[in-house]
């Protein structure tokens, strides 16, 4: 019966501990402002996905700053307990903007997503393939989701409303890769009149269309499919 008791206390007390430790995650545009809430008294770490904090900086008597250089991370402490703006700067060229505002809270995590491509590496991968390689490796990345070239940053938009096509359907874009200089897009094609339809490529194509790849190439009973498409930035 000790041994059972033993046993108990030591899960929930494992429990307990990992609870105390809260993650806030966000995905941030470049040049974008994000609000989070800090632990008054403890400290809280920041960290960007993929990337290193090259630099932050705030008004002096605000936060107490320490750098985990092996990590590219930092821990902040506030002195004062008034909300307060900090300027980070990475090594990859995002830079973001954060207003903390400390309450009595646990330690806190604060974890930031770029949503904007590194441009130095995805301008590398794209000039160092082939064009059409890459656009082809692209689309075929997209439609199998299993490659994101380096550098390139995926966004799920999942728009809510849908572009109407003359020809009885309509396209919604869902994901976006982000490079520097082509983007991928993953739109999805459904038949709105609930009849065999072909699908006219012409119609998918702009001034800035690279190139289109489509999983059908007709839809019958109000069905869906998937357009794949490559634009110039």
């Amino acid at each position: 019966m000790h041994k059972r008791f033993g046993l108990g206390f030591i899960i929930l007390f494992l429990l307990h501990a990992t609870s105390t430790f809260a993650l806030q995650v966000k995905r941030l545009k470049d040049n974008q402002t994000a609000f989070f809430k800090i632990s008054a008294k403890e400290l809280t770490r920041i960290f960007v996905e993929g990337d290193r904090i090259q630099s932050i900086r705030g008004l002096d008597g605000n936060y107490q700053l320490t750098k985990d250089n092996i990590n590219g991370a930092v821990f902040i402490k506030p002195i004062q307990q008034k909300p307060f703006n900090l300027f980070l700067t990475t090594e990859e060229g995002h830079n973001f903007t954060l207003l903390l505002t400390p309450i009595s809270i646990p330690a806190e995590v604060i974890q930031l997503k770029p949503l904007s491509p590194i441009k130095s590496k995805a301008e590398k991968w794209e000039k160092n393939s082939p064009y059409v390689s890459a656009i082809i490796e692209l689309i075929t990345g997209m439609a199998n989701q299993s490659f994101e070239p380096e550098g390139y940053t995926v966004v799920h938009v999942n728009a809510e409303k849908p572009i109407k096509i003359p020809s009885g359907m309509s396209m919604r874009l869902e994901t976006i890769y982000q490079g520097s200089y082509l983007q991928g897009e993953i739109w999805q094609i459904k038949n709105l009149y609930c009849r065999s339809t072909k699908i006219r490529k012409h119609e998918f194509y702009q001034r800035n269309v690279r190139a289109i790849a489509l999983k059908d190439v007709a839809l019958n009973n109000c069905s869906s499919t998937y357009l794949y498409r490559v634009v110039g930035r």
